[in-house]
């Protein structure tokens, strides 16, 4: 019986110790999974709000050029062009694929942002007056660019805030 009884401990112990691995290892990737998640939603709000100040930051510099303020040089307001179209593409992504990442009403907000500034975009462009209206139109159009991003920006930001949580 003595040999019994050892095979016996061996086997509890070999038991005991296969289902403490199989939990450690159902544990810890369910934990890397949760980081995983946590960090593509990371991930997509920062790219979101890097995009909506490209989008700011464009206004804010194009406002002050049509302004006569001090501004950015040509070149740099060019960039800044450049960079505001991708920040619009980038944002419209998040939209059509984000809620894979981000939540529903975070995207509902780019969404609502995204068309203001279409129409925005379009009404500039239609009503374009001769050349001593157009800076004062630009400013115009930037003014209520800034607004769009300043007034869509608290709900992307709240979303974010319970996504990151």
């Amino acid at each position: 019986m003595p040999l019994a009884e050892e095979l016996l401990r061996w086997i509890v112990a070999l038991g005991t110790t296969a289902v403490g691995a199989y939990l450690g290892s159902v544990l810890t990737l369910r934990r890397v999974k949760r980081e995983r998640r946590w960090e593509a939603r990371h991930e997509a709000y920062k790219s979101i709000l890097l995009s909506l100040h490209d989008i700011r930051f464009w206004a804010d510099e194009t406002y002050a050029d049509a302004k006569l303020l001090p501004s950015v040089g040509a070149d740099k307001r060019e960039e800044l062009r450049k960079r505001f179209d991708n920040a619009k593409h980038e944002l419209w992504a998040h939209v059509y694929v984000g809620q894979l990442a981000i939540r529903a009403e975070c995207s509902e907000a780019l969404e609502a942002i995204l068309s203001a500034i279409a129409v925005e975009e379009h009404r500039f462009e239609d009503n374009l007056g001769g050349d001593e209206e157009y800076s004062e139109d630009l400013a115009k159009y930037c003014e209520k660019i800034r607004h769009i991003i300043d007034s869509g920006l608290p709900r992307i930001l709240a979303a974010a805030t319970k996504d990151l949580a």
